[in-house]
């Protein structure tokens, strides 16, 4: 899995560079052998009213298939962590399409709390 963060601001620094590096190492590792390429894209995004940093985080597979990302916010760290834990869920829809089972188990007979009558 090779990262690439890409600054085209000019204004990333090398903590926020090496916590970015580390926040998508850890969010993907579990998916490394099916990614061959994650990378980061920083640059600005103007509105009307204020300047926001936009983040587009892309994953190739070596398949060739693509999950993209969009993200925008005031601080590199905040928007990057964002993007790398949007792109790991992807990575886990893309590999498990059938998804995860969400919400509380189903009752199985037999177990449970048995309730109890004394005459």
């Amino acid at each position: 899995m090779r990262v690439q963060i890409v600054d085209r601001t000019g204004d990333l620094d090398g903590p926020d560079l090496r916590a970015l590096e580390r926040r998508l190492r850890f969010q993907l590792t579990r998916y490394a052998t099916r990614i061959d390429l994650v990378r980061l894209e920083f640059d600005r995004q103007q509105e009307t009213t204020r300047s926001l940093l936009r983040c587009r985080g892309r994953i190739t597979t070596p398949d060739d298939r693509q999950v993209q990302v969009d993200d925008a916010d005031h601080k590199y760290c905040q928007c990057g962590f964002r993007v790398a834990d949007r792109l790991s869920r992807s990575m886990a829809r893309l590999v498990h399409p059938q998804g995860f089972h969400r919400g509380p188990l189903p009752a199985t007979p037999g177990m449970g709390l048995r309730a109890s009558v004394t005459s």
